[in-house]
């Protein structure tokens, strides 16, 4: 490993070299404002290489590559006091005539600000050798941003964003043999940083108007020959939109539109050959580190939210996105797992769309997204070995008000998997992490452990992605809940005619449809850490329920929906007389079921194997307890034998068989069709089915095995 006394002997070398560019877009000494007059056009491309090559066999060589590029303002990454390693030091770039301390405020923000920062460094060597390269680009730091109504402030592009990119390469000819002794030795660091808005994190600088900013940071390390021990690291740091008190203007964009979009991308990576010997670490250093971070909208803290607040006159269009790729050539040394599983290499990634945010629309049809992937192609991770961090929305409430509404939170890519299971990994779940593990999900509004919440106010709205310690609330409207994947989530359909689904793996989630006709589908379990466990509660209205796997509960324990499962009577008379179902078409059939309330799926069951059915305490005059610990299921013929007068009990047997057992004394029956695949939960107050009966819900699935533990009150 080289050591700082090593590196002390490098900048003695034979061959050195040193290059610096740096580019400032508007540098203003002692004004705290200023003005555009509308619209600021900047171009920010500073560009440097070194190149230090040793021909002498007992000599190293070094060089190092700096090069440092700002629009307008005043960076944290250029200021004296910036501390980012604790030390009390800048590591970067200090000059004067760069930042612009005074200034505090940019009126007529908007335009368009371009450029790439590129640090390129070389070496060549038969002893070690240390190269560095270094590039960073801020577009604008500490400012207050005011732009004129009907215009955009436009930071990079999705074809050419906003840039900053860092190379660092040796060459060693150097005996084949290293001996894996670490000398030679290559140390080789490249470091790339860009920021499209850099504002401190505390919602002290507001910014009115439309930013749309696109960053990228790229940082390889390249060694290019084998035969020299290897150490360094490669950093790609891109937050496209930091500290993000934002307010559009009156009329936005100018088109109908307000548009607020960061989007950030990080490289970080291997070029040129794979090592054959890494240095070996000392002092619990890691011998090569791969480190990508990228931001799409980082607002403010977990506990001082940053706000977002779109307007009432336009359609407004909120984004951030943050991906990371690891990038390393497709060698069989890499594809084993090998490299990057080593105890001297690390691996640290973080996605994140957006976070610690308040998000507020308005009238119009908005659309709120945040999206995060982590890209490792060929480099296999283990949990190991890699530290990830991936998060589309993250502790961020949004409100979206009326209109037809969409709000995604979408993981859209996950690491290659070795130990991850790219379908139930944890990573899989944070399309919208909320800020609390283990929030409180439920409608309970006044816990105060609550869970970041998502409301999407009147309108029909859409909502997708996948979840994780989130509330969803539909309001008013048809709205459709649709996610991937959910973990200790609820979705509230509100009123209207809602349909909220989980397509795959679900832990401890809640579906409630509220008021209306709704469809509620669970998720299913993994077969280890997710059990696909969900509590489905239709609500008001005639409901489709399926559980789509694992041990879910159906909740007919309150309101309407506990004692009432058709629209009308003449639907319940139809379901309870046989004769006259039977004599049905498959159509007509079809249409009365459209008019009751259904699980789809039930499966009967002991313990995880089997489903259940929640009834109301009040109406069965059971309570829990009292089911727990005496409660049966009875035949038609047990309910009336007056050995069994006195047992808690439900009554399951065939629809012919409750209809004629009279008097019963119990209010809840479940009658079971032949062969076991469909019935009917039935109640009726004073017991006695022979005198009519309500539907409460249409049951298909599996019955043939229905047991005490299928049976819940509360």
């Amino acid at each position: 490993m080289a050591t700082d006394l090593h590196r002390e002997t490098l900048k003695q070398a034979l061959a050195r070299a040193h290059a610096i560019a740096t580019a400032v877009g508007l540098q203003v000494d002692n004004n705290e404002s200023l003005d555009t007059g509308g619209e600021i056009f900047l171009s920010i491309n500073p560009e440097s290489q070194a190149n230090a090559k040793s021909s002498d066999q007992d000599n190293g060589s070094a060089a190092k590559s700096e090069s440092y590029g700002l629009g307008l303002g005043t960076s944290q990454f250029y200021a004296n006091e910036f501390n980012p390693n604790g030390n009390g030091s800048n590591p970067y770039y200090q000059a004067n005539g760069f930042n612009s301390p005074n200034l505090s405020k940019l009126i007529g923000a908007s335009g368009r600000i371009d450029g790439i920062s590129e640090a390129v460094a070389g070496t060549t060597s038969s002893k070690s050798a240390v190269t560095d390269a270094v590039a960073i680009n801020i577009a604008l730091a500490g400012l207050e941003l005011e732009a004129p109504d009907a215009s955009v402030l436009q930071i990079g592009t999705a074809q050419d964003p906003f840039a900053a990119k860092a190379l660092a390469s040796s060459t060693s000819h150097a005996e084949d043999d290293c001996g894996c002794s670490n000398e030679p030795l290559s140390e080789l660091n490249a470091t790339a940083i860009v920021r499209g808005i850099e504002n401190p994190l505390d919602g002290s600088k507001a910014i009115t108007g439309q930013p749309v900013a696109n960053v990228e940071a790229t940082a390889y390390i390249a060694p290019l020959t084998t035969n020299s021990a290897v150490r360094g690291r490669a950093v790609a740091d891109a937050v496209a939109l930091q500290g993000a008190n934002i307010k559009t203007t009156p009329t936005g964009n100018g088109d109908g539109n307000a548009t607020i979009v960061g989007n950030a991308k990080a490289t970080t990576g291997l070029k040129g050959l794979i090592p054959t010997s890494l240095s070996e670490p000392e002092n619990g250093e890691l011998a090569v580190e791969f480190r990508a971070q990228a931001i799409g909208i980082d607002a403010g803290t977990e506990s001082n939210r940053g706000r977002i607040e779109g307007n009432s006159a336009t359609n407004n269009y909120i984004q951030g996105t943050g991906f990371v790729e690891l990038d390393v050539p497709n060698e069989e040394y890499l594809v084993n797992s090998e490299l990057v599983n080593e105890e001297c290499c690390g691996t640290e990634l973080t996605a994140i769309g957006m976070q610690n945010a308040d998000i507020t629309t308005g009238l119009g049809d908005d659309a709120v997204m945040g999206m995060a992937g982590i890209k490792t192609g060929v480099a296999v991770l283990s949990e190991e070995s890699s530290q990830l961090d991936l998060a589309a929305i993250r502790n961020t409430d949004i409100s979206t008000g009326l209109g037809n509404d969409v709000v995604i939170g979408q993981v859209t890519h996950l690491p290659t998997p070795d130990e991850f299971d790219t379908t139930t990994s944890d990573l899989a779940f944070n399309g919208f992490q909320g800020g609390t593990p283990g929030a409180e999900t439920s409608e309970e509004l006044n816990s105060e452990n609550k869970a970041n919440t998502v409301r999407t106010g009147i309108g029909d709205d859409a909502i997708s992605g996948s979840a994780r310690d989130y509330t969803f609330e539909g309001g008013l409207g048809n709205d459709n809940i649709n996610l991937d994947n959910a973990w200790n989530t609820s979705l509230m359909g509100g009123i209207g005619d809602d349909i909220m689904t989980v397509g795959e793996t679900s832990q401890d989630l809640h579906l409630f449809g509220g008021a209306g006709r709704d469809v509620l589908k669970g998720g299913n379990g993994d077969g280890g850490k997710f059990d696909g466990a969900d509590r489905i509660e239709g609500g008001d209205g005639i409901d489709v329920s399926e559980g789509q796997g694992g041990h879910d509960t159906f909740v007919y324990s309150s309101g309407t929906s506990a004692w009432n499962g058709t629209e009308n009577a003449e639907v319940n008379d139809l379901l309870l007389d046989e004769d006259s179902w039977t004599s049905l078409t498959t159509e007509e059939k079809v249409n009365v079921l459209g008019k009751t309330e259904r699980i789809k799926d039930f499966v009967s069951g002991k313990g995880l194997d089997g489903d259940i059915l929640e009834l109301s305490e009040s109406l069965g005059s059971i309570t829990e307890s009292e089911w727990e610990t005496e409660g049966v299921l009875m035949t038609a013929e047990q309910a009336t034998n007056e050995l069994h007068a006195n047992r808690v009990g439900v009554v399951v047997d065939s629809l012919e068989n409750i209809q004629n057992m009279g008097l019963s004394g119990r209010s809840y029956a479940i009658s079971i069709g032949e062969g076991g695949k469909e019935g009917m939960l039935l109640y009726d107050a004073d017991g006695d089915f022979s005198q009519g009966a309500r539907v409460v819900t249409h049951l298909t699935g599996d019955l043939s095995n229905m047991n005490k533990h299928n049976i819940a009150f509360a």
